[in-house]
């Protein structure tokens, strides 16, 4: 349960830090810090709707839930750090 809990702090890391390098370098477009959690969210709609709707085949329904909460965590974590940078530099 630890791993599982770190590995989801690792990946809304990463997304945070997908985040800071694009409004690093493309600071000139507002909206542009929103598109990795924008995008990883809609996976995670997507995967979690997969899980849901499938017919239970062995571990798959698992495997679309356990990529849903992977990609919700990086979601979060892009989302939140935009949310910073946009109040930081408001300010």
């Amino acid at each position: 349960m630890s791993r599982l809990i770190v590995f989801l702090i690792l990946c809304a890391g990463f997304t945070a830090l997908l985040t800071l390098v694009l409004n690093y370098f493309l600071s000139s477009r507002k909206y542009v810090k929103y598109v990795p959690g924008g995008i990883l969210f809609l996976l995670a709609v997507y995967n979690y709707v997969q899980a849901r709707q499938n017919q239970g085949e062995g571990f798959q329904d698992l495997a679309f839930l356990v990529m849903a909460m992977l990609l919700l965590a990086g979601a979060v974590g892009g989302l939140l750090t935009a949310l910073v940078l946009e109040r930081r530099n408001r300010g």
